[in-house]
């Protein structure tokens, strides 16, 4: 449950960064009685988890927030089997011992990772405002190019078959019209 990186002075328990080498031992001791405690009791019986809840907070037990986690995950348990109610559980006693130091470091480490996030999100929607824009400008573009073709081009293709077409239509009319003429000639003679 307990690891020590030695990168920065930095020491990891649970998933916890603590500073100062005090802080560690202090959580490392946190984590082996929570180890203990779930080795030793079975916290599933309804009847021992509020015992154990209020035990483990009326004798200060945990000096960080990992034993403050714990005691929150024991009373949610609590709450959600509804052994009890809300305001029947005593609160959750913060040490001030070694206690503080933790949460602010914890405080600082989730306040640092959402920063992170919120930078990560805003610039990926910097790249996808910029890639819309530029998606946007071309299509622009494309339009102003369509419609100064449409303005300027002198015959579209429909228009060029439509001509031939009159123009074959008009060819036959004259053809029959100079044979009428002629069979109107004929018998007329």
């Amino acid at each position: 449950m307990t690891e020590k990186i030695n990168s920065n002075d930095k020491y990891i328990v649970s998933g916890y960064i603590f500073s100062d080498e005090e802080s560690y031992l202090e959580a490392s001791k946190d984590a082996e009685r929570i180890k203990n405690i779930l080795g030793n009791v079975d916290i599933d019986k309804d009847i021992k988890l509020l015992g154990i809840y209020n035990a483990l907070n009326n004798d200060n037990t945990f000096k960080t927030i990992i034993g403050c986690n714990f005691l929150d995950q024991l009373r949610e348990r609590i709450i959600n089997r509804k052994i009890a109610k809300e305001d029947e559980i005593p609160p959750i006693r913060i040490n001030d011992d070694g206690l503080p130091n933790s949460v602010k470091e914890f405080s600082a480490m989730q306040n640092e990772s959402k920063k992170k996030q919120y930078k990560k999100m805003s610039e990926n929607y910097h790249v996808k405002l910029r890639n819309s824009r530029i998606i946007n400008i071309f299509l622009l573009v494309l339009i102003i190019i369509m419609i100064i073709i449409s303005l300027y081009a002198d015959r579209t293709v429909f228009q060029k078959y439509e001509e031939g077409i009159v123009d074959k239509y008009a060819a036959w009319q004259e053809e029959l019209e100079a044979r009428e003429k002629a069979l109107e000639q004929k018998e007329q003679e």
